[in-house]
């Protein structure tokens, strides 16, 4: 049987070094990057501290993305709630019963170890306005290196174009090796409508393409798999688990000199002879400054934490993703779609558990992506502002119980609006708003380590971004509705809307209730530890990772983005721990 954990076992606090020359916060997508990268040199020592624990077996199955977030290995981060919109969700709150809408990953590999294994880089111009900004060094050419250095792509066909990809490096990617009849016609809808079926990690990205997925012959290819696994048995690299980093500690100089950590119940001190490195995620680092006293003056007083750097804006300029669920189509042509039926056949686990085939080695339906130029979007460009997701199911597949906790729909919302397409075959589109307007925050509840952050996204604050996601939309039907499906007896599904009924499906005022009632997070928060020269006041860390105002300490993770790049963001911050690896490197081999 091939069925086995990453062993990496947890160290105790009395077998650490007192000190060490560089200290890793986070074991996830850009902090075990880092600390592979940083342990090549056996001249020096590095530790990794991690909050959660091992990868289990359910983690490393890439059919259990759908079932992780809400689970021990989540963070299950909250938001307060939201005004006039999440109307379809329990209490307009994230996350809501069991299940987090801002699932972070709470294990070593951190959310690149529950996420849906998506392998997306951002485009081209993301990178360049990073570096208009002011952060030499972040342009597309400067990072496109570091995406190579770190993919080992196995598509043959995307592998040739070496200019765009590498094939040395960790992170296995490959192209699903399953395509459902639907996924089929959508691809063939793209060129029915003058879309072109693209590469979208190469040179040309607006148009129609089949995901590809961190998946290594049906295995999820985290962080933890493929950076630490090979790294761990380093004598230089020690790696503690079930560690909570409570805060940075400095000396008079405003030199971070270490951490201190709870473990077992206990408080502990470990020491740095060069740097602290903070990759906790968008939350987490941030939250560890604010901890610190790296942060704005009147909150931190306002909680009893003394200011070390009085108004640098940590938590601010947070971003995310915003998608619209719900719209589906059922077809009548069965065996043409995603079903769960083969996950009930004894025989589909036995596959699994021997060869890594079937459909326990996939996705939950997650097979087409779409980058595609809204209204409002300057066509001239290849810079599209629209990201439209396939999945060759409805969110009803199941009785519409999975979508209830997994999102935490209401009741309401599952036996009204969904109720109609229960355990039906079909298909969804999702329209994705890639570069939004709107900014939220977050900032500390209490002085409490343990406390959960509060959390404001303010989604969809900026009418601009209603707007271009109520574009979507109207792309989505009509590529859902166009010739290529017809063969599979299609019919779109126009529910009633819980909290305006009376509106004519498909009417304007229809769609805009549609957005109140079903947009929702796609998991891409970043931008709370932003990246910017000295000049720039909103900024919290400067072009080389390094936070303004104190001396050895770093953010290295997706919180130093200064606007979220136009894709998943789990390939985006590989680059990023690939980068400050070097640049760290740089400072002091």
């Amino acid at each position: 049987m091939y069925l086995t954990t990453l062993p990496l076992e947890p160290m105790n606090a009395r077998f650490l070094e007192k000190e060490y020359d560089f200290i890793v916060v986070g074991g996830g997508s850009a902090g075990a990057v880092i600390s592979a990268r940083l342990s090549e040199n056996p001249a020096v020592t590095v530790l990794l501290i991690e909050a959660g624990g091992n990868e289990p077996v359910t983690s490393t199955v890439p059919w259990f993305h759908a079932v992780l977030p809400g689970s021990d290995l989540d963070w299950k981060f909250r938001t307060v709630p939201q005004t006039d919109i999440l109307l379809g969700y329990e209490n307009q709150v994230s996350p809501i019963r069991l299940v987090s809408f801002w699932p972070r990953g709470k294990v070593i590999g951190g959310t690149s170890s529950i996420n849906t294994m998506i392998y997306m880089r951002g485009n081209k111009l993301d990178f360049d306005a990073w570096a208009a900004q002011g952060n030499d060094g972040w342009a597309y050419e400067d990072v496109l290196p570091y995406f190579k250095k770190a993919e080992h792509q196995t598509d043959p066909i995307l592998a040739a174009d070496t200019y765009h990809h590498g094939t040395n490096g960790p992170l296995i990617v490959q192209t699903p090796r399953h395509r459902s009849p639907v996924m089929g016609a959508f691809l063939k809808a793209g060129k029915y409508l003058g879309y072109d079926i693209v590469d979208p990690n190469g040179s040309h990205v607006t148009g129609f393409s089949p995901f590809q997925m961190t998946i290594n012959k049906g295995i999820r290819w985290s962080t933890a798999r493929a950076y630490l696994k090979p790294a761990s048995r380093r004598t230089n690299l020690h790696i503690f688990l079930y560690s909570h980093v409570h805060t940075v500690l400095f000396d008079e100089q405003k030199r971070a000199i270490g951490v201190e950590y709870g473990a077992n119940g206990l408080r502990h001190i470990v020491y740095c002879r060069k740097e602290v490195i903070l990759s906790a995620g968008t939350i987490g680092s941030a939250k560890i400054l604010l901890l610190s006293g790296i942060g704005p003056k009147e909150d931190l007083e306002e909680i009893g934490i003394f200011p070390n750097i009085a108004n640098l804006q940590v938590g601010k300029n947070l971003q995310d993703h915003m998608g619209a669920f719900g719209l589906s189509w059922t077809i009548r042509k069965k065996k043409s779609a995603y079903s769960l039926l083969p996950l009930f056949n004894p025989i589909t686990l036995k596959e699994y558990t021997l060869k890594h085939t079937g459909p326990f080695g996939e996705t939950v339906g997650v097979e087409g992506n779409a980058f595609l130029h809204s209204r409002y979007s300057n066509k001239s460009t290849d810079w599209p502002d629209l990201q439209l997701f396939f999945l060759s199911a409805t969110p009803a597949i199941d009785g519409g119980g999975g979508f209830q906790k997994y999102f935490g729909a209401t009741t309401e919302m599952i036996e009204t609006f969904y109720h109609p397409i229960k355990f039906k075959e079909g298909y969804t589109i999702v329209p994705i708003l890639l570069r939004p307007f709107s900014r939220g925050y977050m900032k500390l509840r209490s002085h409490h380590p343990y406390d959960m952050p509060i959390i404001q996204p303010n989604f969809l604050s900026d009418r601009r971004d209603f707007d271009v996601l109520l574009d979507g939309l109207k792309h989505a039907v009509e590529i859902g509705n166009s010739k290529p499906f017809k063969k599979f007896g299609i019919s779109m599904h126009l529910g009633v809307l819980p909290k305006c009924p009376h509106l004519q499906p498909g009417s304007d005022a229809y769609w805009v209730c549609f957005l109140r009632h079903n947009a929702n997070t796609e998991h891409h928060v970043a931008g709370t530890c932003k990246m910017g020269p000295v000049h720039d006041k909103s900024a919290v860390v400067d072009p080389e990772l390094k936070v303004h105002g104190v001396m050895g300490l770093r953010v290295a993770d997706g919180s130093i983005m200064p606007t979220v790049v136009s894709a998943n963001t789990n390939a985006a911050i590989i680059m990023i721990g690939e980068k400050a690896a070097d640049l760290i490197k740089g400072s002091w081999m």
